[in-house]
């Protein structure tokens, strides 16, 4: 193999499509943990947490949503991302990314959410995002949660345009995208969940509240989850990426880790009757004759 083709090799990424070779760029951006910027940044509104199901009573309406509600986008687009009112996710609206044909494939696209501002850095929070990707073979889409104060990205997931669920993690060799294995169900709504605690060390991610990753590298940039930004890189083949229901949640003051509900351990027969019969002599039980 001559190095022309090596490097041709490591460049690009070629999917068939109807006996069509597609050529794609590897993601420039694929080993930043510097936070994304919008075009023109919001002060932060300092809060705990941010709700998002884009209706029209939480201040949205249909077309481009750079500056509605807060959100913001990217330079590069004044087209992308828009209020969707045809068959959303839930509700009567949801946000939509789809191709903008004045810019090149491979420019990033995307909304950013409101700014929550500083938070107190030890406590937990946590993202989730209902998704829906109508096909594969188009665009990659990114949710990225970020720290905008402390100039970090927190977190990032990428729902590759071959079906794939990638994520961000440093797993010895600098920070780079993992492939979990987990595809993503086309044109199927699906929930991604990701978990920050800052004082564990852990980043844990969920699709549909299985877990499929926990990070080698645990935190390995911000702190806090501040902001959410949903990023296409505008390499659609006519399949849009949906996202509803947005949930970022700093959990701030409380100071208390993520714990999954607790299994009751199975006791049998004969461990419930000497339960019963525990909480009988302690007065707290009643037993009817």
């Amino acid at each position: 193999m001559n190095s022309m083709f090596k490097l041709a090799a490591a460049s690009i990424l070629v999917l068939g499509i109807q006996g069509l070779a597609v050529a794609k760029p590897i993601d420039p951006t694929a080993n930043r943990v510097e936070a994304f910027v919008p075009a023109n940044p919001n002060a932060p509104a300092p809060a705990v947490q941010l709700t998002s199901g884009f209706e029209p009573g939480e201040g949205f309406a249909p077309g481009y949503i750079g500056g509605q509600a807060g959100w913001t986008t990217f330079a590069a687009s004044s087209a992308q991302p828009v209020i969707n009112a045809t068959s959303p996710i839930a509700g009567a609206q949801d946000l939509q990314i789809a191709g903008d044909g004045t810019i090149s494939a491979g420019t990033n696209t995307g909304a950013f959410s409101p700014d929550l501002g500083p938070q107190n850095v030890t406590d937990p929070s946590s993202l989730s995002v209902d998704i829906r990707i109508t096909a594969t073979g188009g665009a990659d889409y990114d949710v990225v949660p970020q720290a905008p104060s402390q100039s970090f990205l927190s977190a990032r997931v990428k729902f590759g345009f071959l079906g794939t669920i990638q994520i961000l993690d440093d797993t010895g060799g600098g920070l780079a995208f993992v492939d979990t294995g987990i595809n993503w169900p086309v044109n199927t709504t699906f929930n991604l969940r990701i978990e920050l605690d800052p004082v564990a060390n852990t980043l844990d991610y969920y699709i549909n509240n299985a877990l499929i990753y926990s990070s080698v590298a645990g935190v390995f940039a911000g702190t806090q989850m501040e902001q959410v930004v949903l990023i296409s890189d505008n390499f659609q083949a006519g399949e849009v990426g949906e996202f509803d229901n947005v949930v970022l949640d700093t959990n701030a003051g409380a100071g208390v880790p993520f714990t999954p509900p607790a299994e009751l351990p199975f006791l049998g027969n004969l461990g419930l009757l000497l339960a019963g019969l525990l909480l009988a002599g302690a007065g707290l039980m009643a037993i009817r004759r």
